[in-house]
């Protein structure tokens, strides 16, 4: 920390004087009798400019004084320089800096099931701000200072994410789930390979710029692999051969009056969905959710599945709408 830093720095630049004066004073009177505790003594009592009466013959060696003068002159100049440093860091708000960093630890500290999004930039600001649209509590990683740029509510650590330390900070412990969107492909290969070592559990999504750096960011232990680059491309086709589709979705996913999502339902061995028909579910007189297919749990879709097809155990309901909706079915679901 730069307050750290500076605090070093005074105490050093304090302690090199000390050690000046100490070894300069002995040096001219160690023949007269002063011992060191004299030397530092009058070393102290010239720089901190007390005042006290001199207990060394300075008078008496043609260095002396002007050799104590240095050293009254060197601690004005520590002084001064403390004070302005103090004041600055008051005045700069860098303490309520501090203590704002110190209540967000604490409170990251306690989160439990969050989301980790390492890299603060176009990718991972779209990642936080759909996160946060489900409600899903979300834990920034950057090395740059972007918190003031995060939606009310994140929560941000600065720091280099592949240093163990700093996944700690961001409570990796207990997260849910991890987005690597760092910049550089060789970081977001380390940083996948050092988040399975610390969790072989967790759920890792990765940016990758190329297939080479996809196809190693899933040997080293990521669980889905993202390339904006083709997820661009892919639009871009969309946008020329189904505009009226990618409107649609665009309404859906920035209507800032309602929160439309495609999102899942999962269906347990108690689930109050298991072994009734999607008629029997009436999920859109219950919720409005449109479902629009079912993944099995061997992997197959069942998409616009019809009235009698039978849900069962294992399987997860892929449905069209509101958030709110979609949670208060999973809660009813569970």
């Amino acid at each position: 920390m730069e307050i750290l830093r500076r605090l070093y720095l005074i105490v050093g630049l304090a302690a090199l004087l000390m050690l000046v004066g100490t070894l300069g004073f002995y040096l001219m009177f160690h023949s007269r009798g002063a011992s060191l505790l004299d030397c530092l003594y009058m070393t102290a009592i010239s720089i901190s400019t007390v005042g006290f009466g001199e207990i060394l013959p300075v008078a008496q060696h043609p260095l002396g004084r002007p050799f104590t003068i240095f050293l009254i002159f060197g601690g004005m100049g520590i002084l001064a320089y403390a004070l302005s440093k103090v004041t600055a860091f008051f005045v700069e708000g860098q303490l309520t800096d501090i203590l704002r960093r110190n209540r967000m630890e604490k409170k990251i500290d306690a989160l439990r099931d969050h989301y980790l999004v390492v890299g603060g930039g176009a990718t991972g600001r779209a990642i936080v701000q759909e996160l946060c649209a489900h409600g899903y509590q979300v834990v920034v990683v950057d090395s740059s200072d972007k918190g003031e740029q995060l939606p009310e509510g994140v929560f941000f650590v600065e720091g280099d994410a592949t240093h163990d330390e700093v996944l700690h900070r961001a409570n990796i412990d207990r997260c849910r789930g991890l987005f690597v969107a760092l910049p550089s492909g060789k970081d977001n290969l380390y940083l996948t390979v050092t988040a399975r070592m610390m969790r072989p559990d967790l759920a890792i999504i990765a940016k990758a710029k190329d297939d080479v750096i996809a196809e190693k960011l899933r040997r080293a232990g990521a669980t889905g692999v993202v390339s904006p680059q083709v997820i661009g491309g892919l639009r871009m086709a969309s946008v020329m051969i189904r505009p009226d589709v990618v409107d649609f979705l665009d309404q859906m996913l920035r209507a800032k009056n309602r929160t439309l999502r495609v999102a899942q339902v999962c269906v347990g061995e108690k689930s109050s969905l298991k072994g009734i028909t999607v008629r029997e579910s009436d999920l859109r007189s219950r919720f409005n959710l449109l479902i629009l297919a079912i993944k099995k749990e061997d992997g197959h879709f069942e998409f616009n599945p019809r009235a009698d097809h039978l849900v069962r155990a294992g399987d997860t309901l892929i449905v069209l709408g509101d958030i709110d909706q979609v949670g208060a079915c999973q809660e009813w679901a569970v």
